[in-house]
């Protein structure tokens, strides 16, 4: 057991909706309960279809692996998303919001293309900038990201922050 600079044991522990620790009803996890350790996260943005080798979450785990992150972090990522299932999306939409809400921070990347719109992200960002639930947000969107003109105006209205590299933005 790994334990910290300030006596505590160190916690680092991915959970996505698909592992069957978090999982009592269905797929994905339908109730989330986890002990509340030093911080959580969650890792909002785009996620793949098909690649889940390179989806961005893999290298943002790893930047927050080496800085030595204490605590647990939410993937929505799901490998086993059945798009058939008309019931499958409506519960893999409550994981992930029940996941936001637990979070301490809600980390977004937003590396949009094409193939990758992010539309879904646009909602979830939007519920995090008028809900006054800005201080718990960290945004980022590196220079090759397509249609992210309005989110950048309307951040600098608000004096936000956001970062163009996935390893400050983890390591803020």
């Amino acid at each position: 057991r790994k334990i910290s600079k300030r006596g505590r044991r160190i916690v680092f522990k991915v959970i996505n909706p698909a592992d069957k620790d978090t999982r009592k009803v269905g797929d994905p996890a339908f109730e989330l309960s986890i002990e509340k350790p030093n911080t959580v996260i969650f890792l909002a943005g785009p996620c793949p279809r098909n690649n889940y080798e390179e989806d961005w979450r893999n290298e943002a785990i790893e930047y927050l692996k080496e800085a030595g992150f204490d605590g647990v972090i939410f993937n929505p990522t799901n490998p086993y998303y059945d798009a058939s299932d008309p019931l499958y999306l409506e519960k893999q939409t409550e994981w992930e919001r029940k996941a936001m809400l637990m979070s301490d921070k809600v980390v977004f990347w937003i590396p949009r293309t094409e193939e990758h719109p992010a539309l879904t992200t646009n909602i979830e960002l939007g519920e995090f900038l008028v809900n006054e639930k800005i201080d718990k947000i960290l945004i980022g969107m590196p220079d090759f990201a397509t249609k992210n003109e309005y989110i950048k105006i309307r951040l600098k209205m608000l004096n936000k922050h956001y970062d163009i590299d996935l390893k400050a933005l983890m390591c803020r």
